[in-house]
């Protein structure tokens, strides 16, 4: 029948007939003794590998245990493994439970990922970087000049490790119930080990002959939506809660001198966009530290997590009328005190100039033409200790500390009480 001759409606339902869905609910149980059966291959060629760290783990075994709904998971039959499923998306989830109760393949840990990079870069005749390795591993062999011959003996190595099964794993970040961390599957009772297992998760399964809807369909899985940043998860959540601070943090993103500042450490077209409410994260971060610093360990992101957390819920009081003037007085200053551009060469450093930001919103109230003409001339000449700022590793406490108490001596000629505490030390 010629193309032409044939309605939308009947090309739609042509097409429509190429697959089959089946809905149907498995209980965690059962689907493990399937993939352990081999009934299901979680592991095919175009699955990513295991990637959740421990805490990503913990709250989703931390929503298995309270009974809290949970996203579904997609398998494709395989008419050439005679109706074998293959995982389509939810290796996560699936991965997450099995670490948490059953034996977990070491090769779809952390360490398989180490042991990919490896293998391309001894095939490359290459040493592998620093960048593709954690903090704390041990890389000190790695940096050196290794021959292929020793890359190749780490091979083996790690090929030994993956043979191990993964340790079980520990919970640790669940913040619904805190009572959950540090417990492992064997540490519950068997009521609750047995809610685990027999927790309910929706399946879908596709059914086609043709090759090209499945690559379509996991195409859209994984790549179809937009990922969202932290911040712009932190907005949609707390929302749920009380919209009153997230609201109060859209409004003072709003403030002129606020983004013509942040021109000095970004593009001006990407501080107009707001891409990912990062004006909204920079002014989060700017409060927290100024007002919750003794809650600050080494992570970012779930500090202020926490510091916007205990204001939505009203476990520490804000002032909105005084934040909001504090922060246009010191942004209003910040303005007019930075240069258009900071050095000809680029944007000044992301740590010194959140550094900045902080220690002007602290001590907004001394600071005079005289400072603002000492912060200008010590900027142009560069004669100050850029230690804290520069390099790697710089999120810890103590390096927040030495940044505070530096700027406000070294930049603004201002003594707080922080750096009188250092002198005095």
């Amino acid at each position: 029948m010629p193309e032409a001759s044939v309605s939308l409606t009947e090309l739609i339902t042509a097409k429509r007939a190429e697959v089959d869905v089946t809905s149907v609910t498995y209980d965690f149980e059962y689907m493990a003794q399937k993939i352990i059966n081999g009934d299901i291959n979680i592991t095919p060629s175009y699955q990513r590998l295991f990637e959740w760290d421990e805490i990503q783990q913990s709250r989703f075994i931390e929503s298995l245990i309270l009974n809290l709904p949970i996203p579904p998971v997609y398998f494709t039959e395989n008419p050439d493994e005679e109706g074998r499923l293959e995982l389509l998306d939810g290796l996560q989830r699936v991965c997450t439970y099995l670490h948490f109760t059953e034996t977990l393949p070491a090769s779809l840990s952390e360490l398989a990922k180490k042991l990919n990079i490896m293998k391309s870069q001894i095939e490359d005749n290459e040493s592998p970087s620093v960048d593709d390795f954690e903090e704390d591993d041990d890389i000190e062999d790695i940096n050196s000049n290794d021959t292929v011959k020793s890359m190749t003996d780490m091979l083996t190595e790690e090929k030994s490790r993956l043979s191990q099964p993964v340790e079980k794993l520990v919970l640790k970040g669940c913040d619904i119930l805190e009572h959950l961390n540090g417990k492992t599957f064997e540490d519950f009772d068997g009521i609750t080990k047995r809610r685990i297992k027999s927790k309910g998760i929706d399946v879908y399964i596709y059914r086609s002959s043709n090759k090209m809807i499945k690559l379509q369909m996991f195409t859209r899985m994984n790549a179809g939506g937009s990922k969202l940043t932290n911040q712009q998860i932190r907005n949609a959540r707390l929302r749920i809660v009380n919209a009153d601070f997230i609201n109060f943090l859209n409004q003072l993103a709003e403030c002129d001198d606020y983004q013509l500042v942040y021109t000095r450490n970004r593009a001006a077209k990407k501080v107009v966009k707001n891409e990912g409410m990062f004006l909204e994260e920079m002014l989060l971060r700017i409060l927290a530290f100024s007002h919750d610093f003794e809650s600050y360990s080494k992570d970012i992101s779930p500090f202020i997590d926490k510091y916007a957390e205990k204001i939505t819920f009203h476990e520490i009081t804000i002032d909105y009328t005084a934040v909001k003037d504090n922060f246009e007085k010191t942004f209003n200053l910040l303005n007019v005190m930075l240069p258009p551009k900071i050095k000809v060469s680029g944007y000044i450093n992301r740590n010194m100039f959140e550094a900045l930001c902080i220690v002007a919103y602290k001590n907004i109230a001394q600071l005079t033409e005289s400072h603002i003409d000492s912060f200008k001339q010590k900027l142009a000449s560069g004669d100050f200790d850029s230690q804290p700022f520069i390099g790697g590793g710089k999120n810890t406490k103590n390096y927040y500390t030495k940044r505070f108490r530096t700027h406000p001596v070294i930049l603004f000629r201002i003594r707080t009480a922080e750096a009188s505490c250092q002198k005095a030390s």
